[in-house]
């Protein structure tokens, strides 16, 4: 048995904790209901599409995420020019900036090669439950090997489900329309995370210009959707952020002309 640790939060961020990295694990196994569907039916849609069982399975190896990669897939299809392609999923994938400067600061001190295989495997899930167990009062985790595990798990799974599309791809007939599930896939995993007035406004704009941009041209349509979904996420943040800071300033001055007259 491996020695029992006191306090495994307070080890250096360098340091490997197995019981931290095995909880990351266990926590995305519930994960699997959203996530295989998900990734079988994205290799199932490579396959229909024309893409090669290797290419497919590296292709969703290197990229490492599914909006991206379906919307790449979907793009492919309708024979879109390279550059709309990657401008896509470029924008797609924008919130891997904002997820790892969140994760950034508990990755301090984390050698460049490992903080750089970390990074590749960040994803939603996996920033998800760790940003939660991190913030989570009493947490006696070591945050990097909780991260590790979690983005472990999700890489697993992930590669697993699309490996078991591509293999029943040349089964599904190119016929049978399952585009459809995507977006449901997508829903589920996406509804219960809007907490704030901004996201709930990004993911309303973001989808009412996509439907009315769909007759644009080479999946232009996706892309307007993607990038007014952000900026009205962000407007609209940075808005209540400021009316925030503003009420606090309020009340503070409202404690001291109070405190004043006594």
């Amino acid at each position: 048995m491996e020695p029992e640790i006191a306090n495994p939060v307070a080890l250096p961020p360098t340091a490997f904790h197995k019981p931290s990295f095995r909880a990351g694990v266990l926590a995305v196994l519930p994960l699997i209901f959203g996530t295989v569907p998900f990734g079988a039916i994205t290799g199932v849609l490579m396959i229909n599409a024309g893409i090669g069982p290797w290419d497919g399975w590296v292709m969703s190896a290197a990229l490492m995420s599914g909006a991206a990669q379906v919307a790449a897939v979907d793009l492919m299809t309708q024979n879109a020019p390279a550059v709309i392609i990657a401008l896509t999923g470029l924008i797609i994938n924008m919130r891997f900036m904002m997820y790892s400067a969140t994760i950034g600061p508990y990755m301090r001190g984390v050698q460049p090669l490992r903080k750089t295989v970390l990074s590749y495997m960040l994803s939603d899930q996996s920033f998800a439950l760790s940003v939660a167990e991190f913030n989570r009062p009493g947490t006696t985790f070591h945050q990097v090997s909780y991260f590790a595990g979690a983005s472990v798990g999700v890489f697993v799974i992930w590669m697993v489900a699309v490996t078991l599309g591509i293999i029943l791809g040349a089964a599904v007939p190119s016929s049978l329309q399952l585009d459809f599930a995507i977006p449901l896939t997508f829903l589920t995993l996406l509804i219960p995370a809007f907490r704030e007035r901004s996201q709930i406004f990004a993911a309303l704009v973001a989808g009412l210009v996509a439907i009315l941009a769909n007759g644009l041209p080479t999946g232009l349509g996706l892309m307007a959707g993607a990038v007014a979904g952000i900026a009205a996420g962000f407007i609209l943040a940075k808005k209540s952020a400021k009316q925030d800071s503003g009420n606090t300033a309020k009340n503070t001055a409202t404690k001291h002309s109070a405190q004043e007259k006594k």
